[in-house]
C-alpha cells in the first residue's frame, strides 16, 4: 500500500493530534502499549501516530477517544474548535459539568439551564 505525503497543514493536524493523545495518555497513566492493545492497533501505529508521523483513520480515533475517555474534540486541533459545540469559551465549564457525579449532573443542568433563562429574561 503506497504511502501518500501529507501536506504542511495535515502534519500539522497529525502532530496536534498525536500530543493530545500523548499528552492524555499520560494523564491517567497508561502506557503506550496499553492502548495499542486496547485500540487494536500495534505500537509501532501508535507511536507513530502520537509522534505525528501518520494520520489515523476515525475509527482508530474514535477508538482511542472512548479508551481515553475523552471525546473527539477533546483530541481535534484548536483550529477547528470554530466548528465545534464546544468552544474555546465554554469548554472550562464542560470540563467542570464532567467532574459532577452522574447522578447528579442532570439536576445540576437542569439548574443552570434555569439560571441562564433568568438571566435572559
Amino acid at each position: 500500500m503506497a504511502r501518500t505525503k501529507m501536506s504542511s497543514e495535515d502534519q500539522a493536524y497529525a502532530i496536534e493530534i498525536g500530543n493530545k493523545i500523548t499528552a492524555r495518555r499520560e494523564e491517567i497513566g497508561m502506557k503506550a502499549c496499553e492502548l495499542a492493545g486496547l485500540v487494536g492497533i500495534d505500537g509501532i501505529t501508535l507511536s507513530r501516530i502520537e509522534n505525528g508521523k501518520i494520520a489515523t483513520s476515525c475509527v482508530i480515533l474514535v477508538k482511542i477517544a472512548k479508551v481515553l475517555k475523552v471525546s473527539l474534540s477533546d483530541l481535534q486541533p484548536k483550529e477547528l474548535d470554530v466548528y465545534s459545540d464546544v468552544t474555546p469559551e465554554t469548554r472550562p465549564l464542560v470540563e467542570e459539568i464532567k467532574k459532577i457525579p452522574l447522578l447528579a449532573r442532570g439536576t445540576f443542568i437542569n439548574s443552570a439551564i434555569q439560571m441562564i433563562k433568568a438571566l435572559r429574561a
